[in-house]
């Protein structure tokens, strides 16, 4: 975007900042990524400067200092108290032509909160902004990441693996289905359990993903289904759930199940076990594209947006649940909203569902007003910064 607007784009990283620093890299890369983004938006004319610095602590901590300055249309000085808020966006009237970046610089705040961090502004009208940044960090050795770097990351293929991907919820399949093609296998999806024992009696499968909670029929019921279709005895069925239940509890209500993966599913742990399961994959050398929390960017991106799509819908029917104390109803769509924000990287919206879930648990009112509060707000902060950004 800085090319496309002719803008100069200068960084400068002093000796003094460690080659490796311990950290949250996730966060660290959105809460730069926001600034960044903002400074070049808001620039017609001129450049973007990033300015890294640092300073020695006790032991191996070091206190990080990250400059973020652009030669832009500045800000009020009396908005700059409120820049942070969720939902707030510097009244300006020149900003009438930009995308709004209100809610992206609170989700800034909220990264840096969770990192013990801080951060400042100076800006004025008219004379551009600088955004700093401070976190208190470790270092680590750059021999060890280069130790690591150098080894091969080896994954497996699946070529023409018949793979039937069972989930209600659509982020989920999507994940699954894109993750399991990209490894060759050959994978067909299904929303519930009737339209997965109707695709396995109409096409024979190699290994079966099943989410054990779904409408209609859920995953235990199905896999029984599966089972008893000739040709299915051996095929592996792994159950899938959103859940904290422990492999024992799933085992004690049914043998049906060779594996069980709780969602977010780790990439790493699902192929390792589908790897043994089926005992026919082959080695490759994995991707070298970027990645994010585990999975490539590019499909981080793809599927925050599809979360995105209904997600203050989603948020409004459990309103209307725990208001109306439809209890199963709250419950059932939180697990379902639950799954899908594990697998798209939503951290704020998964970490709110979880109190929301702890809090209808145990019946607490004043926490379910709370909990839906922040979810609407977690919910709004997320698609403005992510469908904001796709504009």
């Amino acid at each position: 975007m800085a090319d496309e607007k002719h803008l100069g784009l200068n960084v400068d990283v002093t000796s003094k900042v460690p080659d490796v620093l311990i950290t949250d890299q996730l966060r660290l890369r959105q809460v730069l990524s926001n600034l960044v983004s903002n400074a070049v938006k808001y620039t017609e004319e001129g450049e973007v400067s990033i300015h890294a610095d640092a300073a020695p602590l006790a032991g191996e901590m070091v206190e990080l200092h990250v400059a973020i300055s652009d030669t832009g249309i500045g800000i009020d000085t009396n908005e700059i108290p409120h820049l942070f808020e969720a939902f707030t966006q510097a009244d300006i009237a020149s900003r009438q032509f930009y995308q709004g970046t209100g809610l992206g610089l609170a989700i800034v705040r909220r990264l840096l909160d969770a990192m013990n961090g801080e951060i400042d502004v100076t800006s004025a009208v008219g004379e551009g902004s600088l955004f700093e940044i401070t976190l208190v960090l470790e270092s680590g050795k750059a021999e060890q990441e280069v130790e690591i770097s150098e080894e091969p990351v080896v994954q497996h293929r699946m070529a023409n693996v018949r793979v039937l991907v069972v989930d209600d919820n659509k982020v989920n399949r999507y994940f699954l289905e894109r993750l399991l093609s990209s490894y060759e296998a050959l994978v067909t999806t299904a929303e519930d359990g009737v339209m997965a024992t109707r695709a396995a009696r109409q096409k024979q499968f190699d290994i079966v993903l099943m989410d054990i909670h779904m409408p209609r029929m859920n995953g235990i019921e199905a896999s029984h289904h599966i089972r008893a279709i000739p040709g299915y005895e051996n095929v592996p069925i792994f159950a899938l759930s959103a859940d904290a239940v422990s492999r024992d509890d799933v085992s004690t209500a049914t043998s049906v199940f060779d594996e069980y993966l709780t969602k977010p599913i780790d990439e790493a742990l699902l192929c390792k076990a589908m790897q043994s399961a089926l005992q026919s994959t082959e080695p490759r050398t994995a991707d070298t594209e970027e990645m994010i929390g585990g999975k490539p960017a590019a499909l981080v991106n793809e599927l925050q947006k599809l979360f995105c799509n209904d997600l203050i819908q989603q948020v409004s029917w459990i309103a209307d649940a725990l208001g109306n104390e439809a209890w199963e109803d709250a419950r059932s769509q939180l697990h379902y909203l639950k799954g899908a924000a594990g697998v798209c990287g939503a951290d704020g919206v998964y970490e709110t569902i979880c109190s929301l879930q702890d809090a209808v648990k145990s019946s607490d009112k004043k926490g379910m007003r709370k909990g839906i509060s922040g979810l609407y707000e977690e919910a709004e902060i997320l698609c403005a910064d992510i469908l904001g950004n796709a504009d």
